[in-house]
């Protein structure tokens, strides 16, 4: 974790760092099958809001989750970014309303930049900065639980390892996790900011971005 927070995070079989990974990046390879990266009880939302941006190649058109904090049971304060049954999506459960996944339709093995966001009010899911999802979520209660942060899995319904069939198979660059509200400029320059960085700035940016061409760094 190179963020102020200096979360400690624990591989778990040993998820491999590769030297030419993501567009010939250094990149950390996941199997798909039993590696992933337990941090523990952390990044609870709060009464925050919660941006999650993410730049990962899956090897396969499998499911498998990228990074969260939930398991697969009903459990109020669940977040998460993973693709499930041919789905992306962003998973956020609140405390005074059910469940609410955000998703589209997705079985890319394309590197890019994904972004999934809750502003309190909607769930956002977007592609190398196109808005693919939105759906209505208005909670404002303070949401914490104790289940753990997975990155390349997802915590399964006893929140004691990760579900079966879930594991994330591919390569994950970097993951920029926001406990704040972001403007939709901000928001922009996190995502080309990725973009540049890990060569995946031509494969969908749309024209109306406003840092296409030009680095807001």
């Amino acid at each position: 974790d190179k963020s102020s927070s200096a979360l400690t995070g624990t591989a778990v079989n040993s998820p491999t760092l590769i030297q030419s990974g993501i567009n010939g990046f250094p990149s950390v390879s996941f199997n798909g099958s039993s590696q992933y990266i337990n941090f523990g009880n952390v990044l609870n939302m709060g009464t925050n809001h919660i941006y999650v941006f993410v730049v990962c190649q899956f090897s396969s058109t499998a499911g498998g989750g990228i990074v969260g904090k939930t398991s697969a049971r009903g459990n109020p304060a669940r977040w998460a970014l993973l693709r499930e049954s041919g789905n992306m999506t962003m998973l956020i459960e609140g405390a005074s309303v059910a469940i609410n996944n955000c998703t589209y339709a997705d079985s890319s093995t394309r590197a890019r930049v994904l972004t999934g966001y809750w502003d309190r009010s909607n769930v956002f899911n977007l592609e190398n900065g196109i808005q693919r999802a939105v759906v209505a979520l208005a909670d404002t209660s303070s949401l914490s639980n104790t289940d753990p942060l997975y990155v390349g899995a997802y915590p399964n319904s006893t929140g004691t390892g990760p579900q079966a069939g879930l594991y994330f198979g591919g390569t994950i660059a970097e993951i920029i996790v926001y406990q704040a509200a972001l403007t939709a400029t901000q928001r922009q320059q996190v995502e080309t900011y990725l973009a540049s960085k890990w060569g995946v700035s031509g494969l969908g940016l749309p024209s109306t971005h406003p840092y296409k061409k030009i680095s807001p760094i």
